[in-house]
């Protein structure tokens, strides 16, 4: 297994692009709580800021959407990917809850570990955990309050 690095300019900061076999594996704003160590994101390869994930990247950014759903490989538990499903299915510019994300996935007494699993979220803005917000309003995310409220606003055009 071959894994490498790269590091990506964005409207967010930095984001570190980790890539294994040819398949995105995190996509990390830099103060993001679960960033990796430096020992498990390999060797650096410039090559990466041309990834196909890492041009969807940017193209987000403007605007525009894609697909890459078979570019990227979220390593985690059956659990989380179960949620990390889910959360690719919330549609661009709309958010839902933790409690309705538990519920979309079947397991409507577990938003305590849904939410668990939303925070570990190792593909950042790919995998859209900035869609799933709180009942009570609170701001949480990995990635810092306000790296949320800019992607949820570009979402909503706001």
């Amino acid at each position: 297994m071959s894994t490498s690095h790269a590091r990506l300019n964005s409207p967010l900061g930095e984001i570190l692009i980790v890539v294994e076999d040819g398949k995105v594996t995190g996509l990390y704003q830099v103060n993001q709580t679960n960033y990796p160590s430096e020992t498990v994101i390999g060797a650096e390869d410039p090559s990466l800021r041309f990834h196909p994930v890492a041009t969807e990247l940017h193209r987000y950014f403007v605007g525009i959407k894609g697909n890459i759903e078979s570019l990227i490989a979220p390593r985690g538990t059956d659990f989380q990917k179960k949620v990390w499903e889910a959360i690719r299915n919330i549609k661009y510019g709309t958010t839902v809850t933790y409690k309705e994300l538990a519920e979309a996935i079947g397991s409507p007494k577990s938003t305590r570990a849904v939410a668990n699993a939303v925070a570990k979220n190792p593909i950042t803005v790919i995998i859209p955990c900035h869609r799933v917000v709180s009942q009570n309003g609170e701001v949480k995310y990995s990635g810092g309050e306000r790296n949320k409220k800019k992607l949820l606003a570009l979402e909503m055009g706001v």
